[in-house]
């Protein structure tokens, strides 16, 4: 069961008037309930869909941080910064996907930017807006959207859960072909074979 039958019960309704949609199915007074798929395995429904594999999506919530990184971005970008990697090496980095900068590096460059002496985190989600800016800064949004998937959590967390998701394609495909070989052909249906 997926999408509305997992929401509604539609044991008492007919299939004429399911796609008709003559008689709406009743809402499910369950809050939650499980069902059983033909691979066994459990699909739970009723009060959302919860994803079987779930990521954390973090985002970097600091705007001054987030203002002060375009800045640098940009400084960096045209070779503004004395003591920092000229724009060669920093486009290198880039393309052989190397650490752009420290941690310490990028906590020194933002303080500059910011004229603070206050570190600022460097976060994950820091890291990967960094990141975000160099790419748009050296070659446009194409590698800017590559460099936000690469770093995106939810897209490592898919891609971690491939292996999973072939073998359950492969055991619904066992499951399927060994409830076709238990039919019987056609002909075996027919009193006395073929005519």
């Amino acid at each position: 069961p997926t999408g509305r039958s997992i929401q509604r019960d539609y044991s008492d309704v007919g299939l004429y008037e399911y796609f008709r949609g003559i008689r709406k199915a009743e809402l499910t007074d369950r809050p939650a309930y499980a069902v059983r798929t033909i691979t066994d395995r459990i699909l739970h429904g009723g009060d959302g869909i919860s994803p079987d594999v779930s990521a954390s999506q973090t985002a970097n919530t600091n705007y001054a941080v987030s203002d002060a990184l375009f800045l640098l971005t940009r400084d960096l970008a045209n070779g503004r910064l004395a003591g920092q990697p000229s724009p060669e090496e920093l486009r290198q980095s880039l393309i052989f996907g190397r650490e752009i900068l420290s941690a310490d590096e990028l906590r020194t460059g933002l303080a500059t930017v910011m004229n603070s002496t206050e570190k600022a985190e460097i976060t994950p989600a820091v890291l990967a807006e960094f990141r975000w800016y160099m790419a748009m800064a050296f070659f446009g949004t194409d590698a800017a959207a590559k460099a936000r998937i690469e770093t995106d959590r939810v897209v490592a967390a898919a891609l971690r859960s491939l292996p999973d998701s072939e073998r359950l394609h492969a055991r619904a495909a066992d499951v399927r072909s060994n409830s076709a070989r238990k039919e019987k052909s056609p002909q075996g249906r027919i009193p006395g074979g073929l005519r």
